[in-house]
């Protein structure tokens, strides 16, 4: 029998058009899943994994809470005394503000020690000291459910299922590698060269970009990102980054995702989270408009987005000529949707 993990995300990622398979969902229901079939475990990956002391430890996923917005927490584990937020990612990055929002939900638990614990597949370090924060890898819940599976049949096939998806450790260089850092500046050097002969056109129609130079822009590459963003868009209460306006490259991964395969795409694109005070009603917009080629949303942040694969380009003779086309094109017609829905609180 295929390994029933793989099977359950090939599904999983065929809901259909303009939907992405969220990988960090799927992963967090099976491992809380299999924690759950053991309390002893939970107990075991609490004090050895997540380093929390204490016994007699439930577990639940998505848990939700309101303080001063709406939090979505993907596994929360709790005892009489204790309470803990585990925020788990695999192919992206944190969220706006994310671990920040979940500092003040914490703080709200007067009654209970409290902790926090981020679990990624790559590297990406964090500056918490308000409380007891830790960081932990997916290699670190790989190799713990390897000590303790017990011959469990369905901890095999995750960990299997894990192995695949490169969650099990950071592999070894190769050849293919070298040959990427070889090419990697003159790449760099080319998307820096269209993202800013596209940048008079940007500020023209929605104002200043946020100050980036091509080096800060790298840092973005974690997140699968090479980008212009603005903040600031539409009409809201706290963060400029609340709302933003973005122009750029993504690497995005294959809807079948047991082949981990990644392709580039251009984009523009608007998102914006419920810090803004009409958030429902963007986000009503959003959904229901069918503007974009694609949307995706929460209840906690909403974005559409036009893309277009790089490669439709390659055939073509002058290239970055028909890219900054498509650019333009895209940036006028989000115009036309801004003028036709001035309710949205627009602020370009």
């Amino acid at each position: 029998m295929d390994n029933v993990f793989i099977n359950l995300l090939k599904l999983h990622g065929k809901q259909g058009f303009g939907v992405r398979t969220p990988l960090e969902d799927f992963t967090t229901e099976i491992f809380a899943y299999i924690l759950s079939q053991d309390n002893a475990m939970i107990d075991l990956f609490m004090n050895h994994v997540l380093k929390v002391p204490g016994e007699k430890f439930r577990v639940r996923t998505q848990g939700r809470y309101i303080v001063e917005e709406e939090c979505v927490i993907d596994m929360v584990f709790e005892n009489n005394e204790t309470i803990c937020f585990l925020e788990n990612k695999v192919h992206a990055s944190e969220g706006e503000r994310q671990l920040e929002r979940y500092l003040t939900v914490l703080h709200s638990f007067l009654d209970r020690k409290v902790y926090l614990r981020y679990c990624t597949k790559y590297y990406d370090p964090k500056d918490i000291t308000e409380l007891d924060f830790k960081q932990i890898r997916w290699r670190d819940v790989y190799t713990f459910l390897q000590k303790n599976s017990k011959e469990d049949s369905l901890i095999k096939a995750f960990l299997e299922f894990m192995e695949v998806k490169g969650m099990a450790g950071e592999g070894v260089f190769n050849y293919q590698d070298i040959l990427v850092m070889n090419q990697l500046n003159t790449t760099l050097a080319k998307m820096d060269d269209l993202l800013e002969d596209m940048l008079p056109m940007f500020t023209t129609y929605f104002g200043e970009p946020k100050a980036e130079q091509s080096g800060k822009r790298l840092k973005g590459i974690h997140n699968y990102t090479y980008e212009v963003w603005k903040g600031d868009v539409l009409a809201g209460r706290k963060d400029p980054a609340d709302s933003r306006i973005s122009i750029g490259f993504e690497f995005c991964r294959e809807a079948d995702m047991a082949t981990d395969m990644v392709y580039p795409v251009i984009y523009l694109a608007i998102e914006c989270t419920n810090g803004l005070d009409n958030f429902d009603l963007i986000k009503q917009r959003l959904e229901m408009d069918e503007f974009f080629d694609l949307t995706d949303s929460d209840e906690t942040w909403v974005s559409g987005w036009f893309e277009k694969p790089l490669s439709d380009f390659l055939p073509l003779e002058h290239q970055f000529g028909e890219i900054e086309k498509w650019f333009r094109e895209k940036m006028e017609a989000l115009m036309v949707w801004k003028e036709n829905t001035p309710e949205l609180g627009w602020q370009v």
